[in-house]
Formats: structure tokens, C-alpha cells, sequence
């Protein structure tokens, strides 16, 4: 029992890590942790380097990286922001930091940051997408628009990219521009959610109804819970007569949480129309609901 024991403590002291001697080889074990994804030993050793080394920038910007990687994007800028001076020079450190400032919707800084990455290492696509998204949240779509097509040129097998530059296009009113990136996102990544919307109000637009009417029931079939698609689909039907489908759709996107006014209105008008006015009553009510403060349902369920 005894020698059990004995073997026991010399297999722990045999396999127990060496201590670090220097605050220096503490982040570079924290480091490798960070890339093997162990972000509890990759903490602990940050804190080790700060233990050994008060404010040790290494030790900050790996505590801030954690941060960053487990989305808690406010401590990860407490640990980032005051490092800038000592990482001026490195091109990721300031695209973490600006994508930090994205994620908390400081858009300013995260221009700011990416243009300052950029400047180091020209034509990183992380860092175009970052600044490009971050100018058309500050309305400067112009200036995204080389932006983003660059970006497409520099990846054309990733789907977001070719949706970013979309969306530049569509607020560049390039309407032909933006209809092809959408659809090459839908193509490479039939799912991406966010690309149905702006797509079907291009075609829907442009009156092309066929493409609209294929595109919304596509959107449902893949997302049958969004009250956008629902939307789609109905307004389709309202514009090709089809107001029984119509109704089926304006029901459901009311049941989905979404309301699109003058759709309840025109199906509303076609219920009063045909006798139908209980019907037009539930429709309101539902609104009411989803918008206690709606006037226009308040106003059609006084009559």
C-alpha cells in the first residue's frame, strides 16, 4: 500500500508541468493555448505573466484575445483598447481591436482601426469586410463600394463577401450590380438568410414577378418562420390576383410577428368586399397585438 503510494507522488512530480521562469514564457504558453482553443489554461497563464510582470501588454493583448474569441467583446476593449500604442505597428492587433469596435457598434473607431491594418497589410479580406461593413454603418456607402468589390475579387467562394458587396451596390443604387451579388450568395450558399429580402425587392422592383414569386417561396420553404418571406408571398399574390394565397400569407406573417400595412390593408378591402368582415376584423386584431399603439388598427377596428 505504502509503495503505491510512493509511486503515486513520483508519477505526479514526473508528470507536472515545469513552472515558467519568466512572464515571457508564460504568454507563450498561453498563446498556444489560445490557438488549441483552451481558453481556461490560456487565462491562466496571461494572469501568471501578470503575476510575474504587472501590466505586461503581452499578457493584456492574450487576455483580450480570449475575450474577443468568447464574444465578450466589452472586457476583451478594456484589455485592447489601451495597448494601441504598443501594437501600432502590428496589422492584427488592430483589425481584433477593430473588429471589436464593430461588434459594440463604435463604428468611428472601427474605421479607424481597419484603415490603420489595412495600411500595414494591404488587402487582408477580414480586414476589408470589416472596413467596408463599418462605413455603410456610417452612411459612407461610396466609399465602400471599391471596398467590398475588392473584397469579392480576392475571395469569390465565400458567400458573405459577395452579400457585403451587395448591399454597398444596393445602397449605391446599382440595382443590376447588387441583383448579381445576391445571387451569387444564394448560389454559393443557398441559406444565407440575409440575402433573400434585398434580392426578392430587386426583383420585385423590377417587375419581374415570375423570379419574385420562385425567390419568396424559396425563402419560406427555407425559412418558414420568418414574417418576411410570408410578406413576399403575399404581396406577390396581391399583385397577380391571387388574393386567396394572398390571405393565407398575410395570416401567416401576422402569426410570424411581422406586419406590412398596406398588405393587411388592400386583403382587408378584398374580405369587406366579398362579405367577409369578421375575418378583416381578426386581421386588425392581430395587429393590434403585435403593435398595441398601431393607429391605423385602431382606427379600423372603431368602424
Amino acid at each position: 500500500m505504502g509503495r503505491i503510494a510512493v509511486v503515486a507522488v513520483l508519477a505526479l512530480v514526473l508528470f507536472a508541468p515545469a513552472a515558467a521562469g519568466s512572464a515571457l514564457e508564460e504568454v507563450a504558453d498561453g498563446n498556444v493555448a489560445l490557438r488549441e482553443g483552451n481558453y481556461e489554461k490560456a487565462v491562466l497563464h496571461f494572469n501568471r505573466a501578470l503575476a510575474l510582470e504587472p501590466g505586461y501588454p503581452a499578457a493584456l493583448n492574450g487576455l483580450g484575445q480570449v475575450a474577443l474569441a468568447q464574444g465578450r467583446y466589452e472586457e476583451a476593449l478594456q484589455h485592447l483598447r489601451p495597448l494601441t500604442a504598443d501594437y501600432k505597428n502590428d496589422p492584427t492587433f488592430l483589425a481584433n481591436l477593430g473588429i471589436i469596435f464593430k461588434y459594440v457598434g463604435d463604428y468611428g473607431n472601427a474605421v479607424e482601426m481597419f484603415r490603420l491594418s489595412d495600411a500595414l497589410l494591404p488587402d487582408n479580406p477580414p480586414v476589408l469586410a470589416g472596413l467596408a461593413e463599418s462605413l455603410l454603418h456610417q452612411g459612407q456607402a461610396q466609399e465602400a463600394l471599391p471596398l467590398s468589390r475588392r473584397l469579392a475579387e480576392l475571395d469569390p467562394a465565400r458567400a458573405d463577401f459577395h452579400y457585403l458587396h451587395g448591399m454597398a451596390a444596393l445602397y449605391n443604387d446599382l440595382r443590376d450590380e447588387a441583383q448579381r451579388s445576391f445571387e451569387r450568395t444564394l448560389e454559393l450558399n443557398p441559406a444565407f438568410a440575409y440575402a433573400f429580402e434585398p434580392l426578392f425587392e430587386i426583383y420585385y422592383a423590377k417587375e419581374e414577378l415570375d423570379r419574385a414569386q420562385e425567390l419568396a417561396e424559396r425563402w419560406c420553404a427555407d425559412q418558414s418562420g420568418s414574417g418576411a418571406a410570408w410578406r413576399a408571398v403575399g404581396i406577390v399574390a396581391v399583385r397577380r390576383g391571387d388574393f386567396p394565397l394572398a390571405l393565407e400569407a398575410t395570416r401567416t406573417m401576422l402569426e410570424r410577428g411581422r406586419v406590412d400595412l398596406n398588405l393587411v390593408q388592400i386583403i382587408t378591402k378584398w374580405l369587406r368586399a366579398t362579405d367577409r368582415p369578421t375575418e378583416a376584423r381578426e386581421l386588425w386584431e392581430r395587429v393590434l397585438l403585435l403593435e398595441p399603439y398601431n393607429i391605423s388598427a385602431k382606427a379600423e377596428l372603431s368602424r
